[in-house]
């Protein structure tokens, strides 16, 4: 909230006036931003661990917004595993959030050979970082925790 003053004169057609001033406060608008409002893991038999990010976009302003983008990078025990690029575009109405669900995966293709080690493990680590841009303003954030499978 930023504190204001309005004080002035009223002048009427009679040429009478009348003083006023008004205290408040404005609330500041606020970049969208982005969150993880789940995150789900599971190992299908010796293939390897899927994970499933939902990232919550969430814009608490009073006045819809225009996201021009929101930008992703999954890592997993420290491996790059998934980039992407999401909410292009969109408009984010007042109070509102919108939700992306983001696949990544612990398997030959993402870790090689040594995806196997995973399997005998019931959790891995995992980082959420990237950038929300709205009207050419960036927000970075960064979640961490570790997935359960």
């Amino acid at each position: 909230m930023v504190p204001t003053l309005v004080k002035g004169t009223a002048n009427f057609a009679d040429g009478s006036a009348v003083s006023f001033e008004r205290n408040g406060a404005l609330k500041m608008p606020n970049l969208p931003k982005l969150v993880i409002n789940d995150v789900q893991a599971g190992r299908y038999e010796d293939k390897g661990i899927d994970a499933l990010f939902y990232l919550r976009l969430i814009n608490e302003n009073p006045f819809g917004v225009v996201v021009d983008s929101a930008t992703y990078e999954v890592l997993l025990d420290d491996r790059s595993v998934r980039e992407g690029t999401a909410g292009i575009g969109i408009r984010l109405p007042q109070g509102s959030a919108q939700e992306f669900e983001v696949s990544a995966s612990v398997d030959e293709n993402t870790f090689g050979k040594d995806y196997v080690r995973y399997l005998d493990m019931s959790s891995i680590s995992y980082r959420v970082r990237g950038q929300v841009v709205v009207e050419g303003e960036t927000l970075p954030f960064e979640y961490s925790g570790t997935l359960e499978y």
